[in-house]
């Protein structure tokens, strides 16, 4: 089995990053990543800020009922 491997500097150096995000179950770690403490070790999707390109979220109403 073959693997890739994309670190944050290869993340962030990419146009645009997108997140998609679904269910009531990822609520409360959305909110956490999005308006939470930066904590990068328990939250990793907080490292990613992509320095000259976009961040979008896709959330479904279910995912994003607690921003």
């Amino acid at each position: 089995t073959y693997r890739i491997t994309l670190t944050p500097p290869v993340i962030n150096a990419a146009r645009v990053v997108t997140f998609l995000v679904a269910g009531a179950d990822k609520a409360t770690i959305v909110r956490e990543v999005l308006r939470g403490p930066r904590d990068i070790h328990r939250l990793p999707a907080q490292v990613v800020a992509p320095a000259d390109g976009a961040l979008v979220w896709l959330l479904d109403a279910a995912a994003a009922a607690e921003l």
